[in-house]
């Protein structure tokens, strides 16, 4: 990925070209909260040819206290 952005909401990756395939990220996430979350689906898409996207699954994650 060309550029990377680290929100509290969530990460945005840049790549000037993505060819078909399966992809994948890991990123630190900080709980501060324990409890069972959402964990919303990924999507992608090319910023000027929106007609080519990708998504991936949702699912649920649970925090714990030590």
């Amino acid at each position: 990925f060309n550029h990377v952005e680290r929100h509290d909401e969530g990460v945005k990756l840049f790549a000037d070209e993505i060819p078909a395939g399966v992809y994948h990220y890991k990123y630190m996430a900080r709980a501060t909260t324990p409890g069972v979350f959402e964990l919303p689906g990924t999507s992608a898409s090319l910023m000027y040819e929106p007609e080519q996207f990708g998504r991936g699954a949702e699912g649920t994650f649970k925090v714990t206290e030590p």
